[in-house]
C-alpha cells in the first residue's frame, strides 16, 4: 500500500464558544487507592491555542517511571462498568479497579507493574474544552502534545508507551508517524489505520451503520458541556457547568453528517487526515480480531505491514460476536 504524504490544507475549524470561565480543577489523592491518583490535570496544548484535562495514576514510594499514554473520547472518569456493564463483568478481576474504564488500561494493574497511566479527555469530550472532532488532524497533533508532555513530567523517566484498544488503538497509528518526543513504543490494539478505507467507505462505498450508533451513544453523550451526564450515570458533569444546545452544536464536527457529506478520498475531510504509514518507526505490536473483519483487521494488517518500525510483530485474537 501506497501511502500518501500528508495533505498540507487543512478544513477550517470554527472557535469554540466557552462562556462559562474555565478554572483550575487539579485534585490529588495520595491516600484513597493503591496508587496516587490525579484528577483533571491540565496539559497545555502546544500545536494550538487550548488545553485538554488528563487523569494520571502512578506507582506510591517509587522513582520516575514508564508512562503508557491514552487520548480518546469515552470519558476518562466514566467507569467500566457503567460504560458496558457485560463486558465488564467478563474482565479478568486482576485488571479491574476503582478506576476501570472502557478499552483502556487498568491503573490498578498496571501500577502495581511499575507504570504511570496518564488517561486523556479528547478534546471537547469529558472535561477537556474546544471542538469536538473526532480522529481528526487537530485532535491527532493534542494527541502528539499529551504524550510529549508525559515524557517531561518528574514522575517519567521520559519512556511512553501507548496501548489501547479500538479507537485508541487507531489513533496510535496517526500519532506514531508525528514521531512524539519520549515515545518508545506502541500497541495498537484492533485498531483502523486507514480512516477512509478501514472505517468510513469501504471500496468507497459508504460504510456508516457503526458509525451512527457509535457517535450517538459512545461519543456526543460525552460531549464537553452537555448536560445530565451525572443524571444519566455517565461520568461527571462538566465541573465548570453546562453548554446551551445551541452551543454544543457550534463545537462539534458531526461524525455522521462529515462521512455522508464527503465522498472521495481526495475531499479535504478525508485528505486531511493521512499520514506516512512508514514514519511510524517504534516498535509496535499489532493486534487484530479475525471477528473484526470491516471495521479493524484490515487496519491492523496495514499498519504491521506498512511501518517503517525496525522491530515489529503481530497477533491475531478471535472474539465471537
Amino acid at each position: 500500500m501506497t501511502e500518501r504524504q500528508p495533505h498540507t490544507e487543512k478544513a477550517s475549524l470554527p472557535e469554540a464558544t466557552m462562556p462559562n470561565q474555565l478554572r483550575d480543577l487539579h485534585v490529588v489523592d495520595e491516600h484513597s487507592f493503591p496508587y496516587i491518583f490525579e484528577q483533571n490535570v491540565t496539559v497545555q496544548l502546544q500545536s494550538e491555542d487550548g488545553l485538554v484535562r488528563c487523569n494520571v495514576y502512578r506507582p506510591k514510594d517509587s522513582g520516575p517511571v514508564p508512562v503508557l499514554v491514552t487520548y480518546g473520547p469515552y470519558g476518562k472518569d466514566i467507569h467500566y462498568k457503567d460504560f458496558h456493564p457485560k463486558s465488564f463483568a467478563e474482565v479478568n478481576p486482576a485488571h479491574k479497579s476503582e478506576h476501570s474504564a472502557w478499552e483502556v488500561p487498568d491503573p490498578g494493574f498496571w501500577t502495581r507493574h511499575g507504570y504511570a497511566l496518564v488517561r486523556a479527555d479528547e478534546r471537547g469530550l469529558g472535561q477537556s474544552p474546544g471542538i469536538l472532532d473526532t480522529m481528526s488532524r487537530s485532535t491527532s497533533e493534542a494527541f502528539c502534545d499529551v504524550v510529549e508532555w508525559a515524557a517531561e513530567q518528574p514522575w517519567s523517566t521520559g519512556k511512553v508507551g501507548l496501548l489501547g484498544i479500538s479507537y485508541y488503538a487507531g489513533s496510535q497509528w496517526r500519532v506514531a508517524a508525528r514521531k512524539p518526543k519520549g515515545l518508545a513504543a506502541m500497541i495498537p490494539w484492533e485498531g483502523m489505520s486507514d480512516y477512509y478505507r478501514d472505517r468510513c467507505r469501504h471500496g468507497g462505498i459508504l460504510s456508516d451503520g457503526f458509525i451512527r450508533f457509535w457517535w450517538n451513544r459512545q461519543v456526543v453523550t460525552n460531549q464537553y458541556g452537555r448536560p445530565g451526564r451525572r443524571a444519566s450515570n455517565w461520568g461527571p458533569d462538566t465541573l465548570e457547568g453546562d453548554l446551551a444546545e445551541e452551543e454544543l452544536r457550534r463545537n462539534r464536527h458531526d461524525q455522521t453528517v462529515d462521512n455522508r457529506a464527503n465522498r472521495y478520498r481526495d475531499d479535504v475531510y478525508y485528505a486531511s487526515k493521512e499520514y506516512d504509514m512508514g514514519d511510524v518507526e517504534v516498535p509496535l505490536l499489532s493486534v487484530g480480531n479475525w471477528g473484526g473483519i470491516l471495521l479493524h483487521l484490515r487496519g491492523n494488517i496495514q499498519g504491521f505491514l506498512h511501518a517503517g518500525s525496525r522491530f515489529k510483530s503481530s497477533s491475531a485474537s478471535w472474539t465471537p460476536s
